[in-house]
């Protein structure tokens, strides 16, 4: 598990994505929302997602 975390995690931002390229930019947050797909299940998510 430990190298599927590290996969995913940075140190921080790269100078390669200009911040009018970062379409991320708004997720980091706290977010709760609920969710219904075409066959009526529904499901309340949240959602915690951080830059490093």
């Amino acid at each position: 598990m430990g190298q599927f975390v590290d996969a995913l995690l940075g140190d921080g931002m790269t100078a390669y994505i200009p911040p009018q390229d970062d379409w991320y930019a708004p997720l980091p947050g706290d977010w709760d929302f609920d969710f219904s797909d075409a066959g009526g299940r529904r499901l309340n998510c949240e959602v915690f997602a951080r830059r490093k």
